[in-house]
């Protein structure tokens, strides 16, 4: 964890593509579940796309803050 204020870590390329692939291979394996009209926006976001961000480094959920 970094302190407040500093800048994030770079996440390795390897680290961020094994991250990104596990995403895909779930996805892959339950894309009936994941391609039904009650699979909602939200869900799609928690579960696939700030984890995505998250493995290329992003700080999605703003727990590292500027400094005041």
């Amino acid at each position: 964890m970094t302190a407040q204020g500093a800048r994030p870590e770079v996440t390795a390329p390897e680290t961020a593509r094994r991250d990104i692939e596990t995403l895909v291979q779930r996805f892959s394996r339950n894309r009936d579940v994941y391609t039904r009209p009650d699979y909602k926006e939200t869900q799609v976001r928690v579960e696939f796309i700030d984890p995505c961000f998250e493995a290329l480094g992003w700080d999605v959920r703003n727990v590292i803050k500027p400094p005041c």
